[in-house]
């Protein structure tokens, strides 16, 4: 699970709702032409029109300059590629999120189903659970129906210049016929953004997750720490960030490894549409296990460059970026890991009523097999979803995913397809249905195998 270290949708056909008879649409207050703009929206904001003629009027406070490279844009984490890619969580349920919004009217027709959420004191609370029921049919492995569990609460806080967010999730996956498993999974995510100056700002997080990695290495906890640091001033706008990660495995304790790594942006932060920016980070993976299972020594150092850009014209929105990353290990009966890198994620709202969203990811993993020093994953995903209605909606989407074993001739090439529905009923309850296939070309002898599962879940939103 990739830590989040900063605090971080043209027009079509719609389903909005005609205005009432008689329904006065014009603004409340009058706006004089002269009005001071407000910046984040460059709406001009409105002028008393109560004050006489002779009482003076005075513009709200300007806000302070945005805190982040680019206020349009929810910053992506600065993540070395030591530092995991959310996996294809075993656990975790089918994404029914939220239904494509749009500006005017459509927007708040849809608005009408979202959750409203608690006031906790300073802090807005969402509580989400869902339950499933499942069935799939393996190749190699046979038939299998299942159940799902998960849950999920989060909270942020409405401070004006700092802010606080939190979120605790918890899923579990058990097989009622078929396949013997029981696959838990979890996230404890506590991250903060504190304001030193209208131009500087303190970054920090903590977190823990639980994943079930494979048969091999079983349930996989995470202990992870970050601090950073941000500055937006003048032309050339900077992120900084420094990790710590934990990571202890149940099965295979001399995979257990600690890993500390830096990051280091610098973007032309001029106000365009498209702008570049280049990082680099540095990293030092130190294993428990002086010696592995196989007699290697894994631990080593590495780092990564790369260069790409931030888009932001309105419909679409991201970043992406390239570049290569090596990581030097200790044995040198062992093949220094490195290849080329991508990273990114962008999201286009096409129309009032489609989205699409990419991903894409790499990284660099340990591993205790005899002469191989570890994988090099790159993946990337894309997803499509359309509003039926503002409570109605389908989605679609793709993934590949290539694992290189390095200093061996074994990879591994996994894609998947993904269809499905969501349909709320109110604000509060939502019910969806998804069918997912996905085929996986190993290298090695019996590696490879399909599997197909259709999946129907109850959500609960507060």
């Amino acid at each position: 699970m990739v830590l989040a270290l900063v605090a971080m949708s043209l027009p079509g056909g719609g389903h909005a709702q005609s205005v009432p008879d008689g329904t006065d649409d014009t603004l409340a207050t009058p706006v004089s032409a002269d009005a001071p703009v407000d910046p984040a929206t460059q709406d001009p904001y409105p002028v008393d029109d109560l004050k006489g003629p002779n009482d003076t009027v005075t513009a709200p406070q300007q806000p302070p300059v945005g805190l982040a490279l680019r206020p349009a844009i929810d910053p992506t984490p600065l993540r070395t590629v030591v530092r995991p890619v959310d996996p294809q969580q075993s656990a975790k349920l089918p994404v029914t999120g939220p239904i494509p919004q749009a500006v005017d009217r459509e927007g708040d027709a849809r608005a009408e189903y979202d959750p409203i959420g608690l006031k906790v004191g300073s802090f807005t609370v969402n509580v989400t659970s869902t339950s499933g029921v499942g069935y799939t049919h393996h190749s190699t492995s046979g038939n299998e129906v299942y159940l799902r569990s998960s849950g999920e609460v989060t909270g942020k806080s409405d401070w004006d210049s700092n802010s606080v967010d939190f979120t605790l999730r918890g899923a579990i996956k058990r097989s009622v016929s078929g396949t013997d498993e029981l696959k838990p999974e979890g996230d404890a995510i506590l991250n903060g953004s504190f304001a030193i100056t209208d131009v500087d700002r303190l970054l920090a997080g903590v977190a823990w997750t639980l994943r079930d990695d494979d048969d091999t290495t079983g349930n996989i906890h995470t202990f992870s720490g970050t601090v950073g640091y941000e500055r937006s001033a003048g032309l050339i706008g900077l992120r900084s960030s420094f990790g710590v990660d934990r990571s202890l495995y149940d099965k295979g304790a001399d995979r257990d490894n600690t890993t500390l790594s830096g990051s280091l942006r610098l973007s032309l932060d001029s106000g365009a549409v498209v702008e570049p920016f280049v990082e680099g980070g540095v990293f030092t993976r130190l294993f428990d296990a002086h010696t592995d299972s196989n007699g290697y020594r894994r631990s080593g150092i590495g780092g990564e460059l790369k260069g790409g850009f931030t888009i932001d014209d309105g419909p679409v929105t991201g970043e992406i970026s390239a570049g290569y990353a090596l990581e030097d290990v200790d044995d040198p009966a062992l093949q220094d890991i490195r290849g080329f890198i991508v990273d990114g994620k962008i999201n286009w709202a096409a129309t009032e009523l489609t989205t699409v969203s990419a991903t894409l990811a790499t990284s660099l993993d340990p591993t205790t097999s005899a002469g191989v020093s570890g994988t090099v994953t790159r993946e990337g995903t894309v997803s499509v979803q359309y509003a039926l209605a503002p409570n109605a909606y389908v989605f679609g989407g793709g993934g590949l995913s290539f694992k290189d074993y390095v200093g061996s001739s074994q990879s591994e090439l996994t894609s998947t397809l993904t269809a499905g529905a969501g349909y709320r009923l109110n604000r509060t309850v939502e019910l969806g249905l998804t069918a997912t296939h996905k085929m996986v070309d190993a290298s090695t002898s019996g590696g490879d195998y399909t599997e197909s599962s259709v999946e129907a879940t109850l959500t609960l939103r507060h």
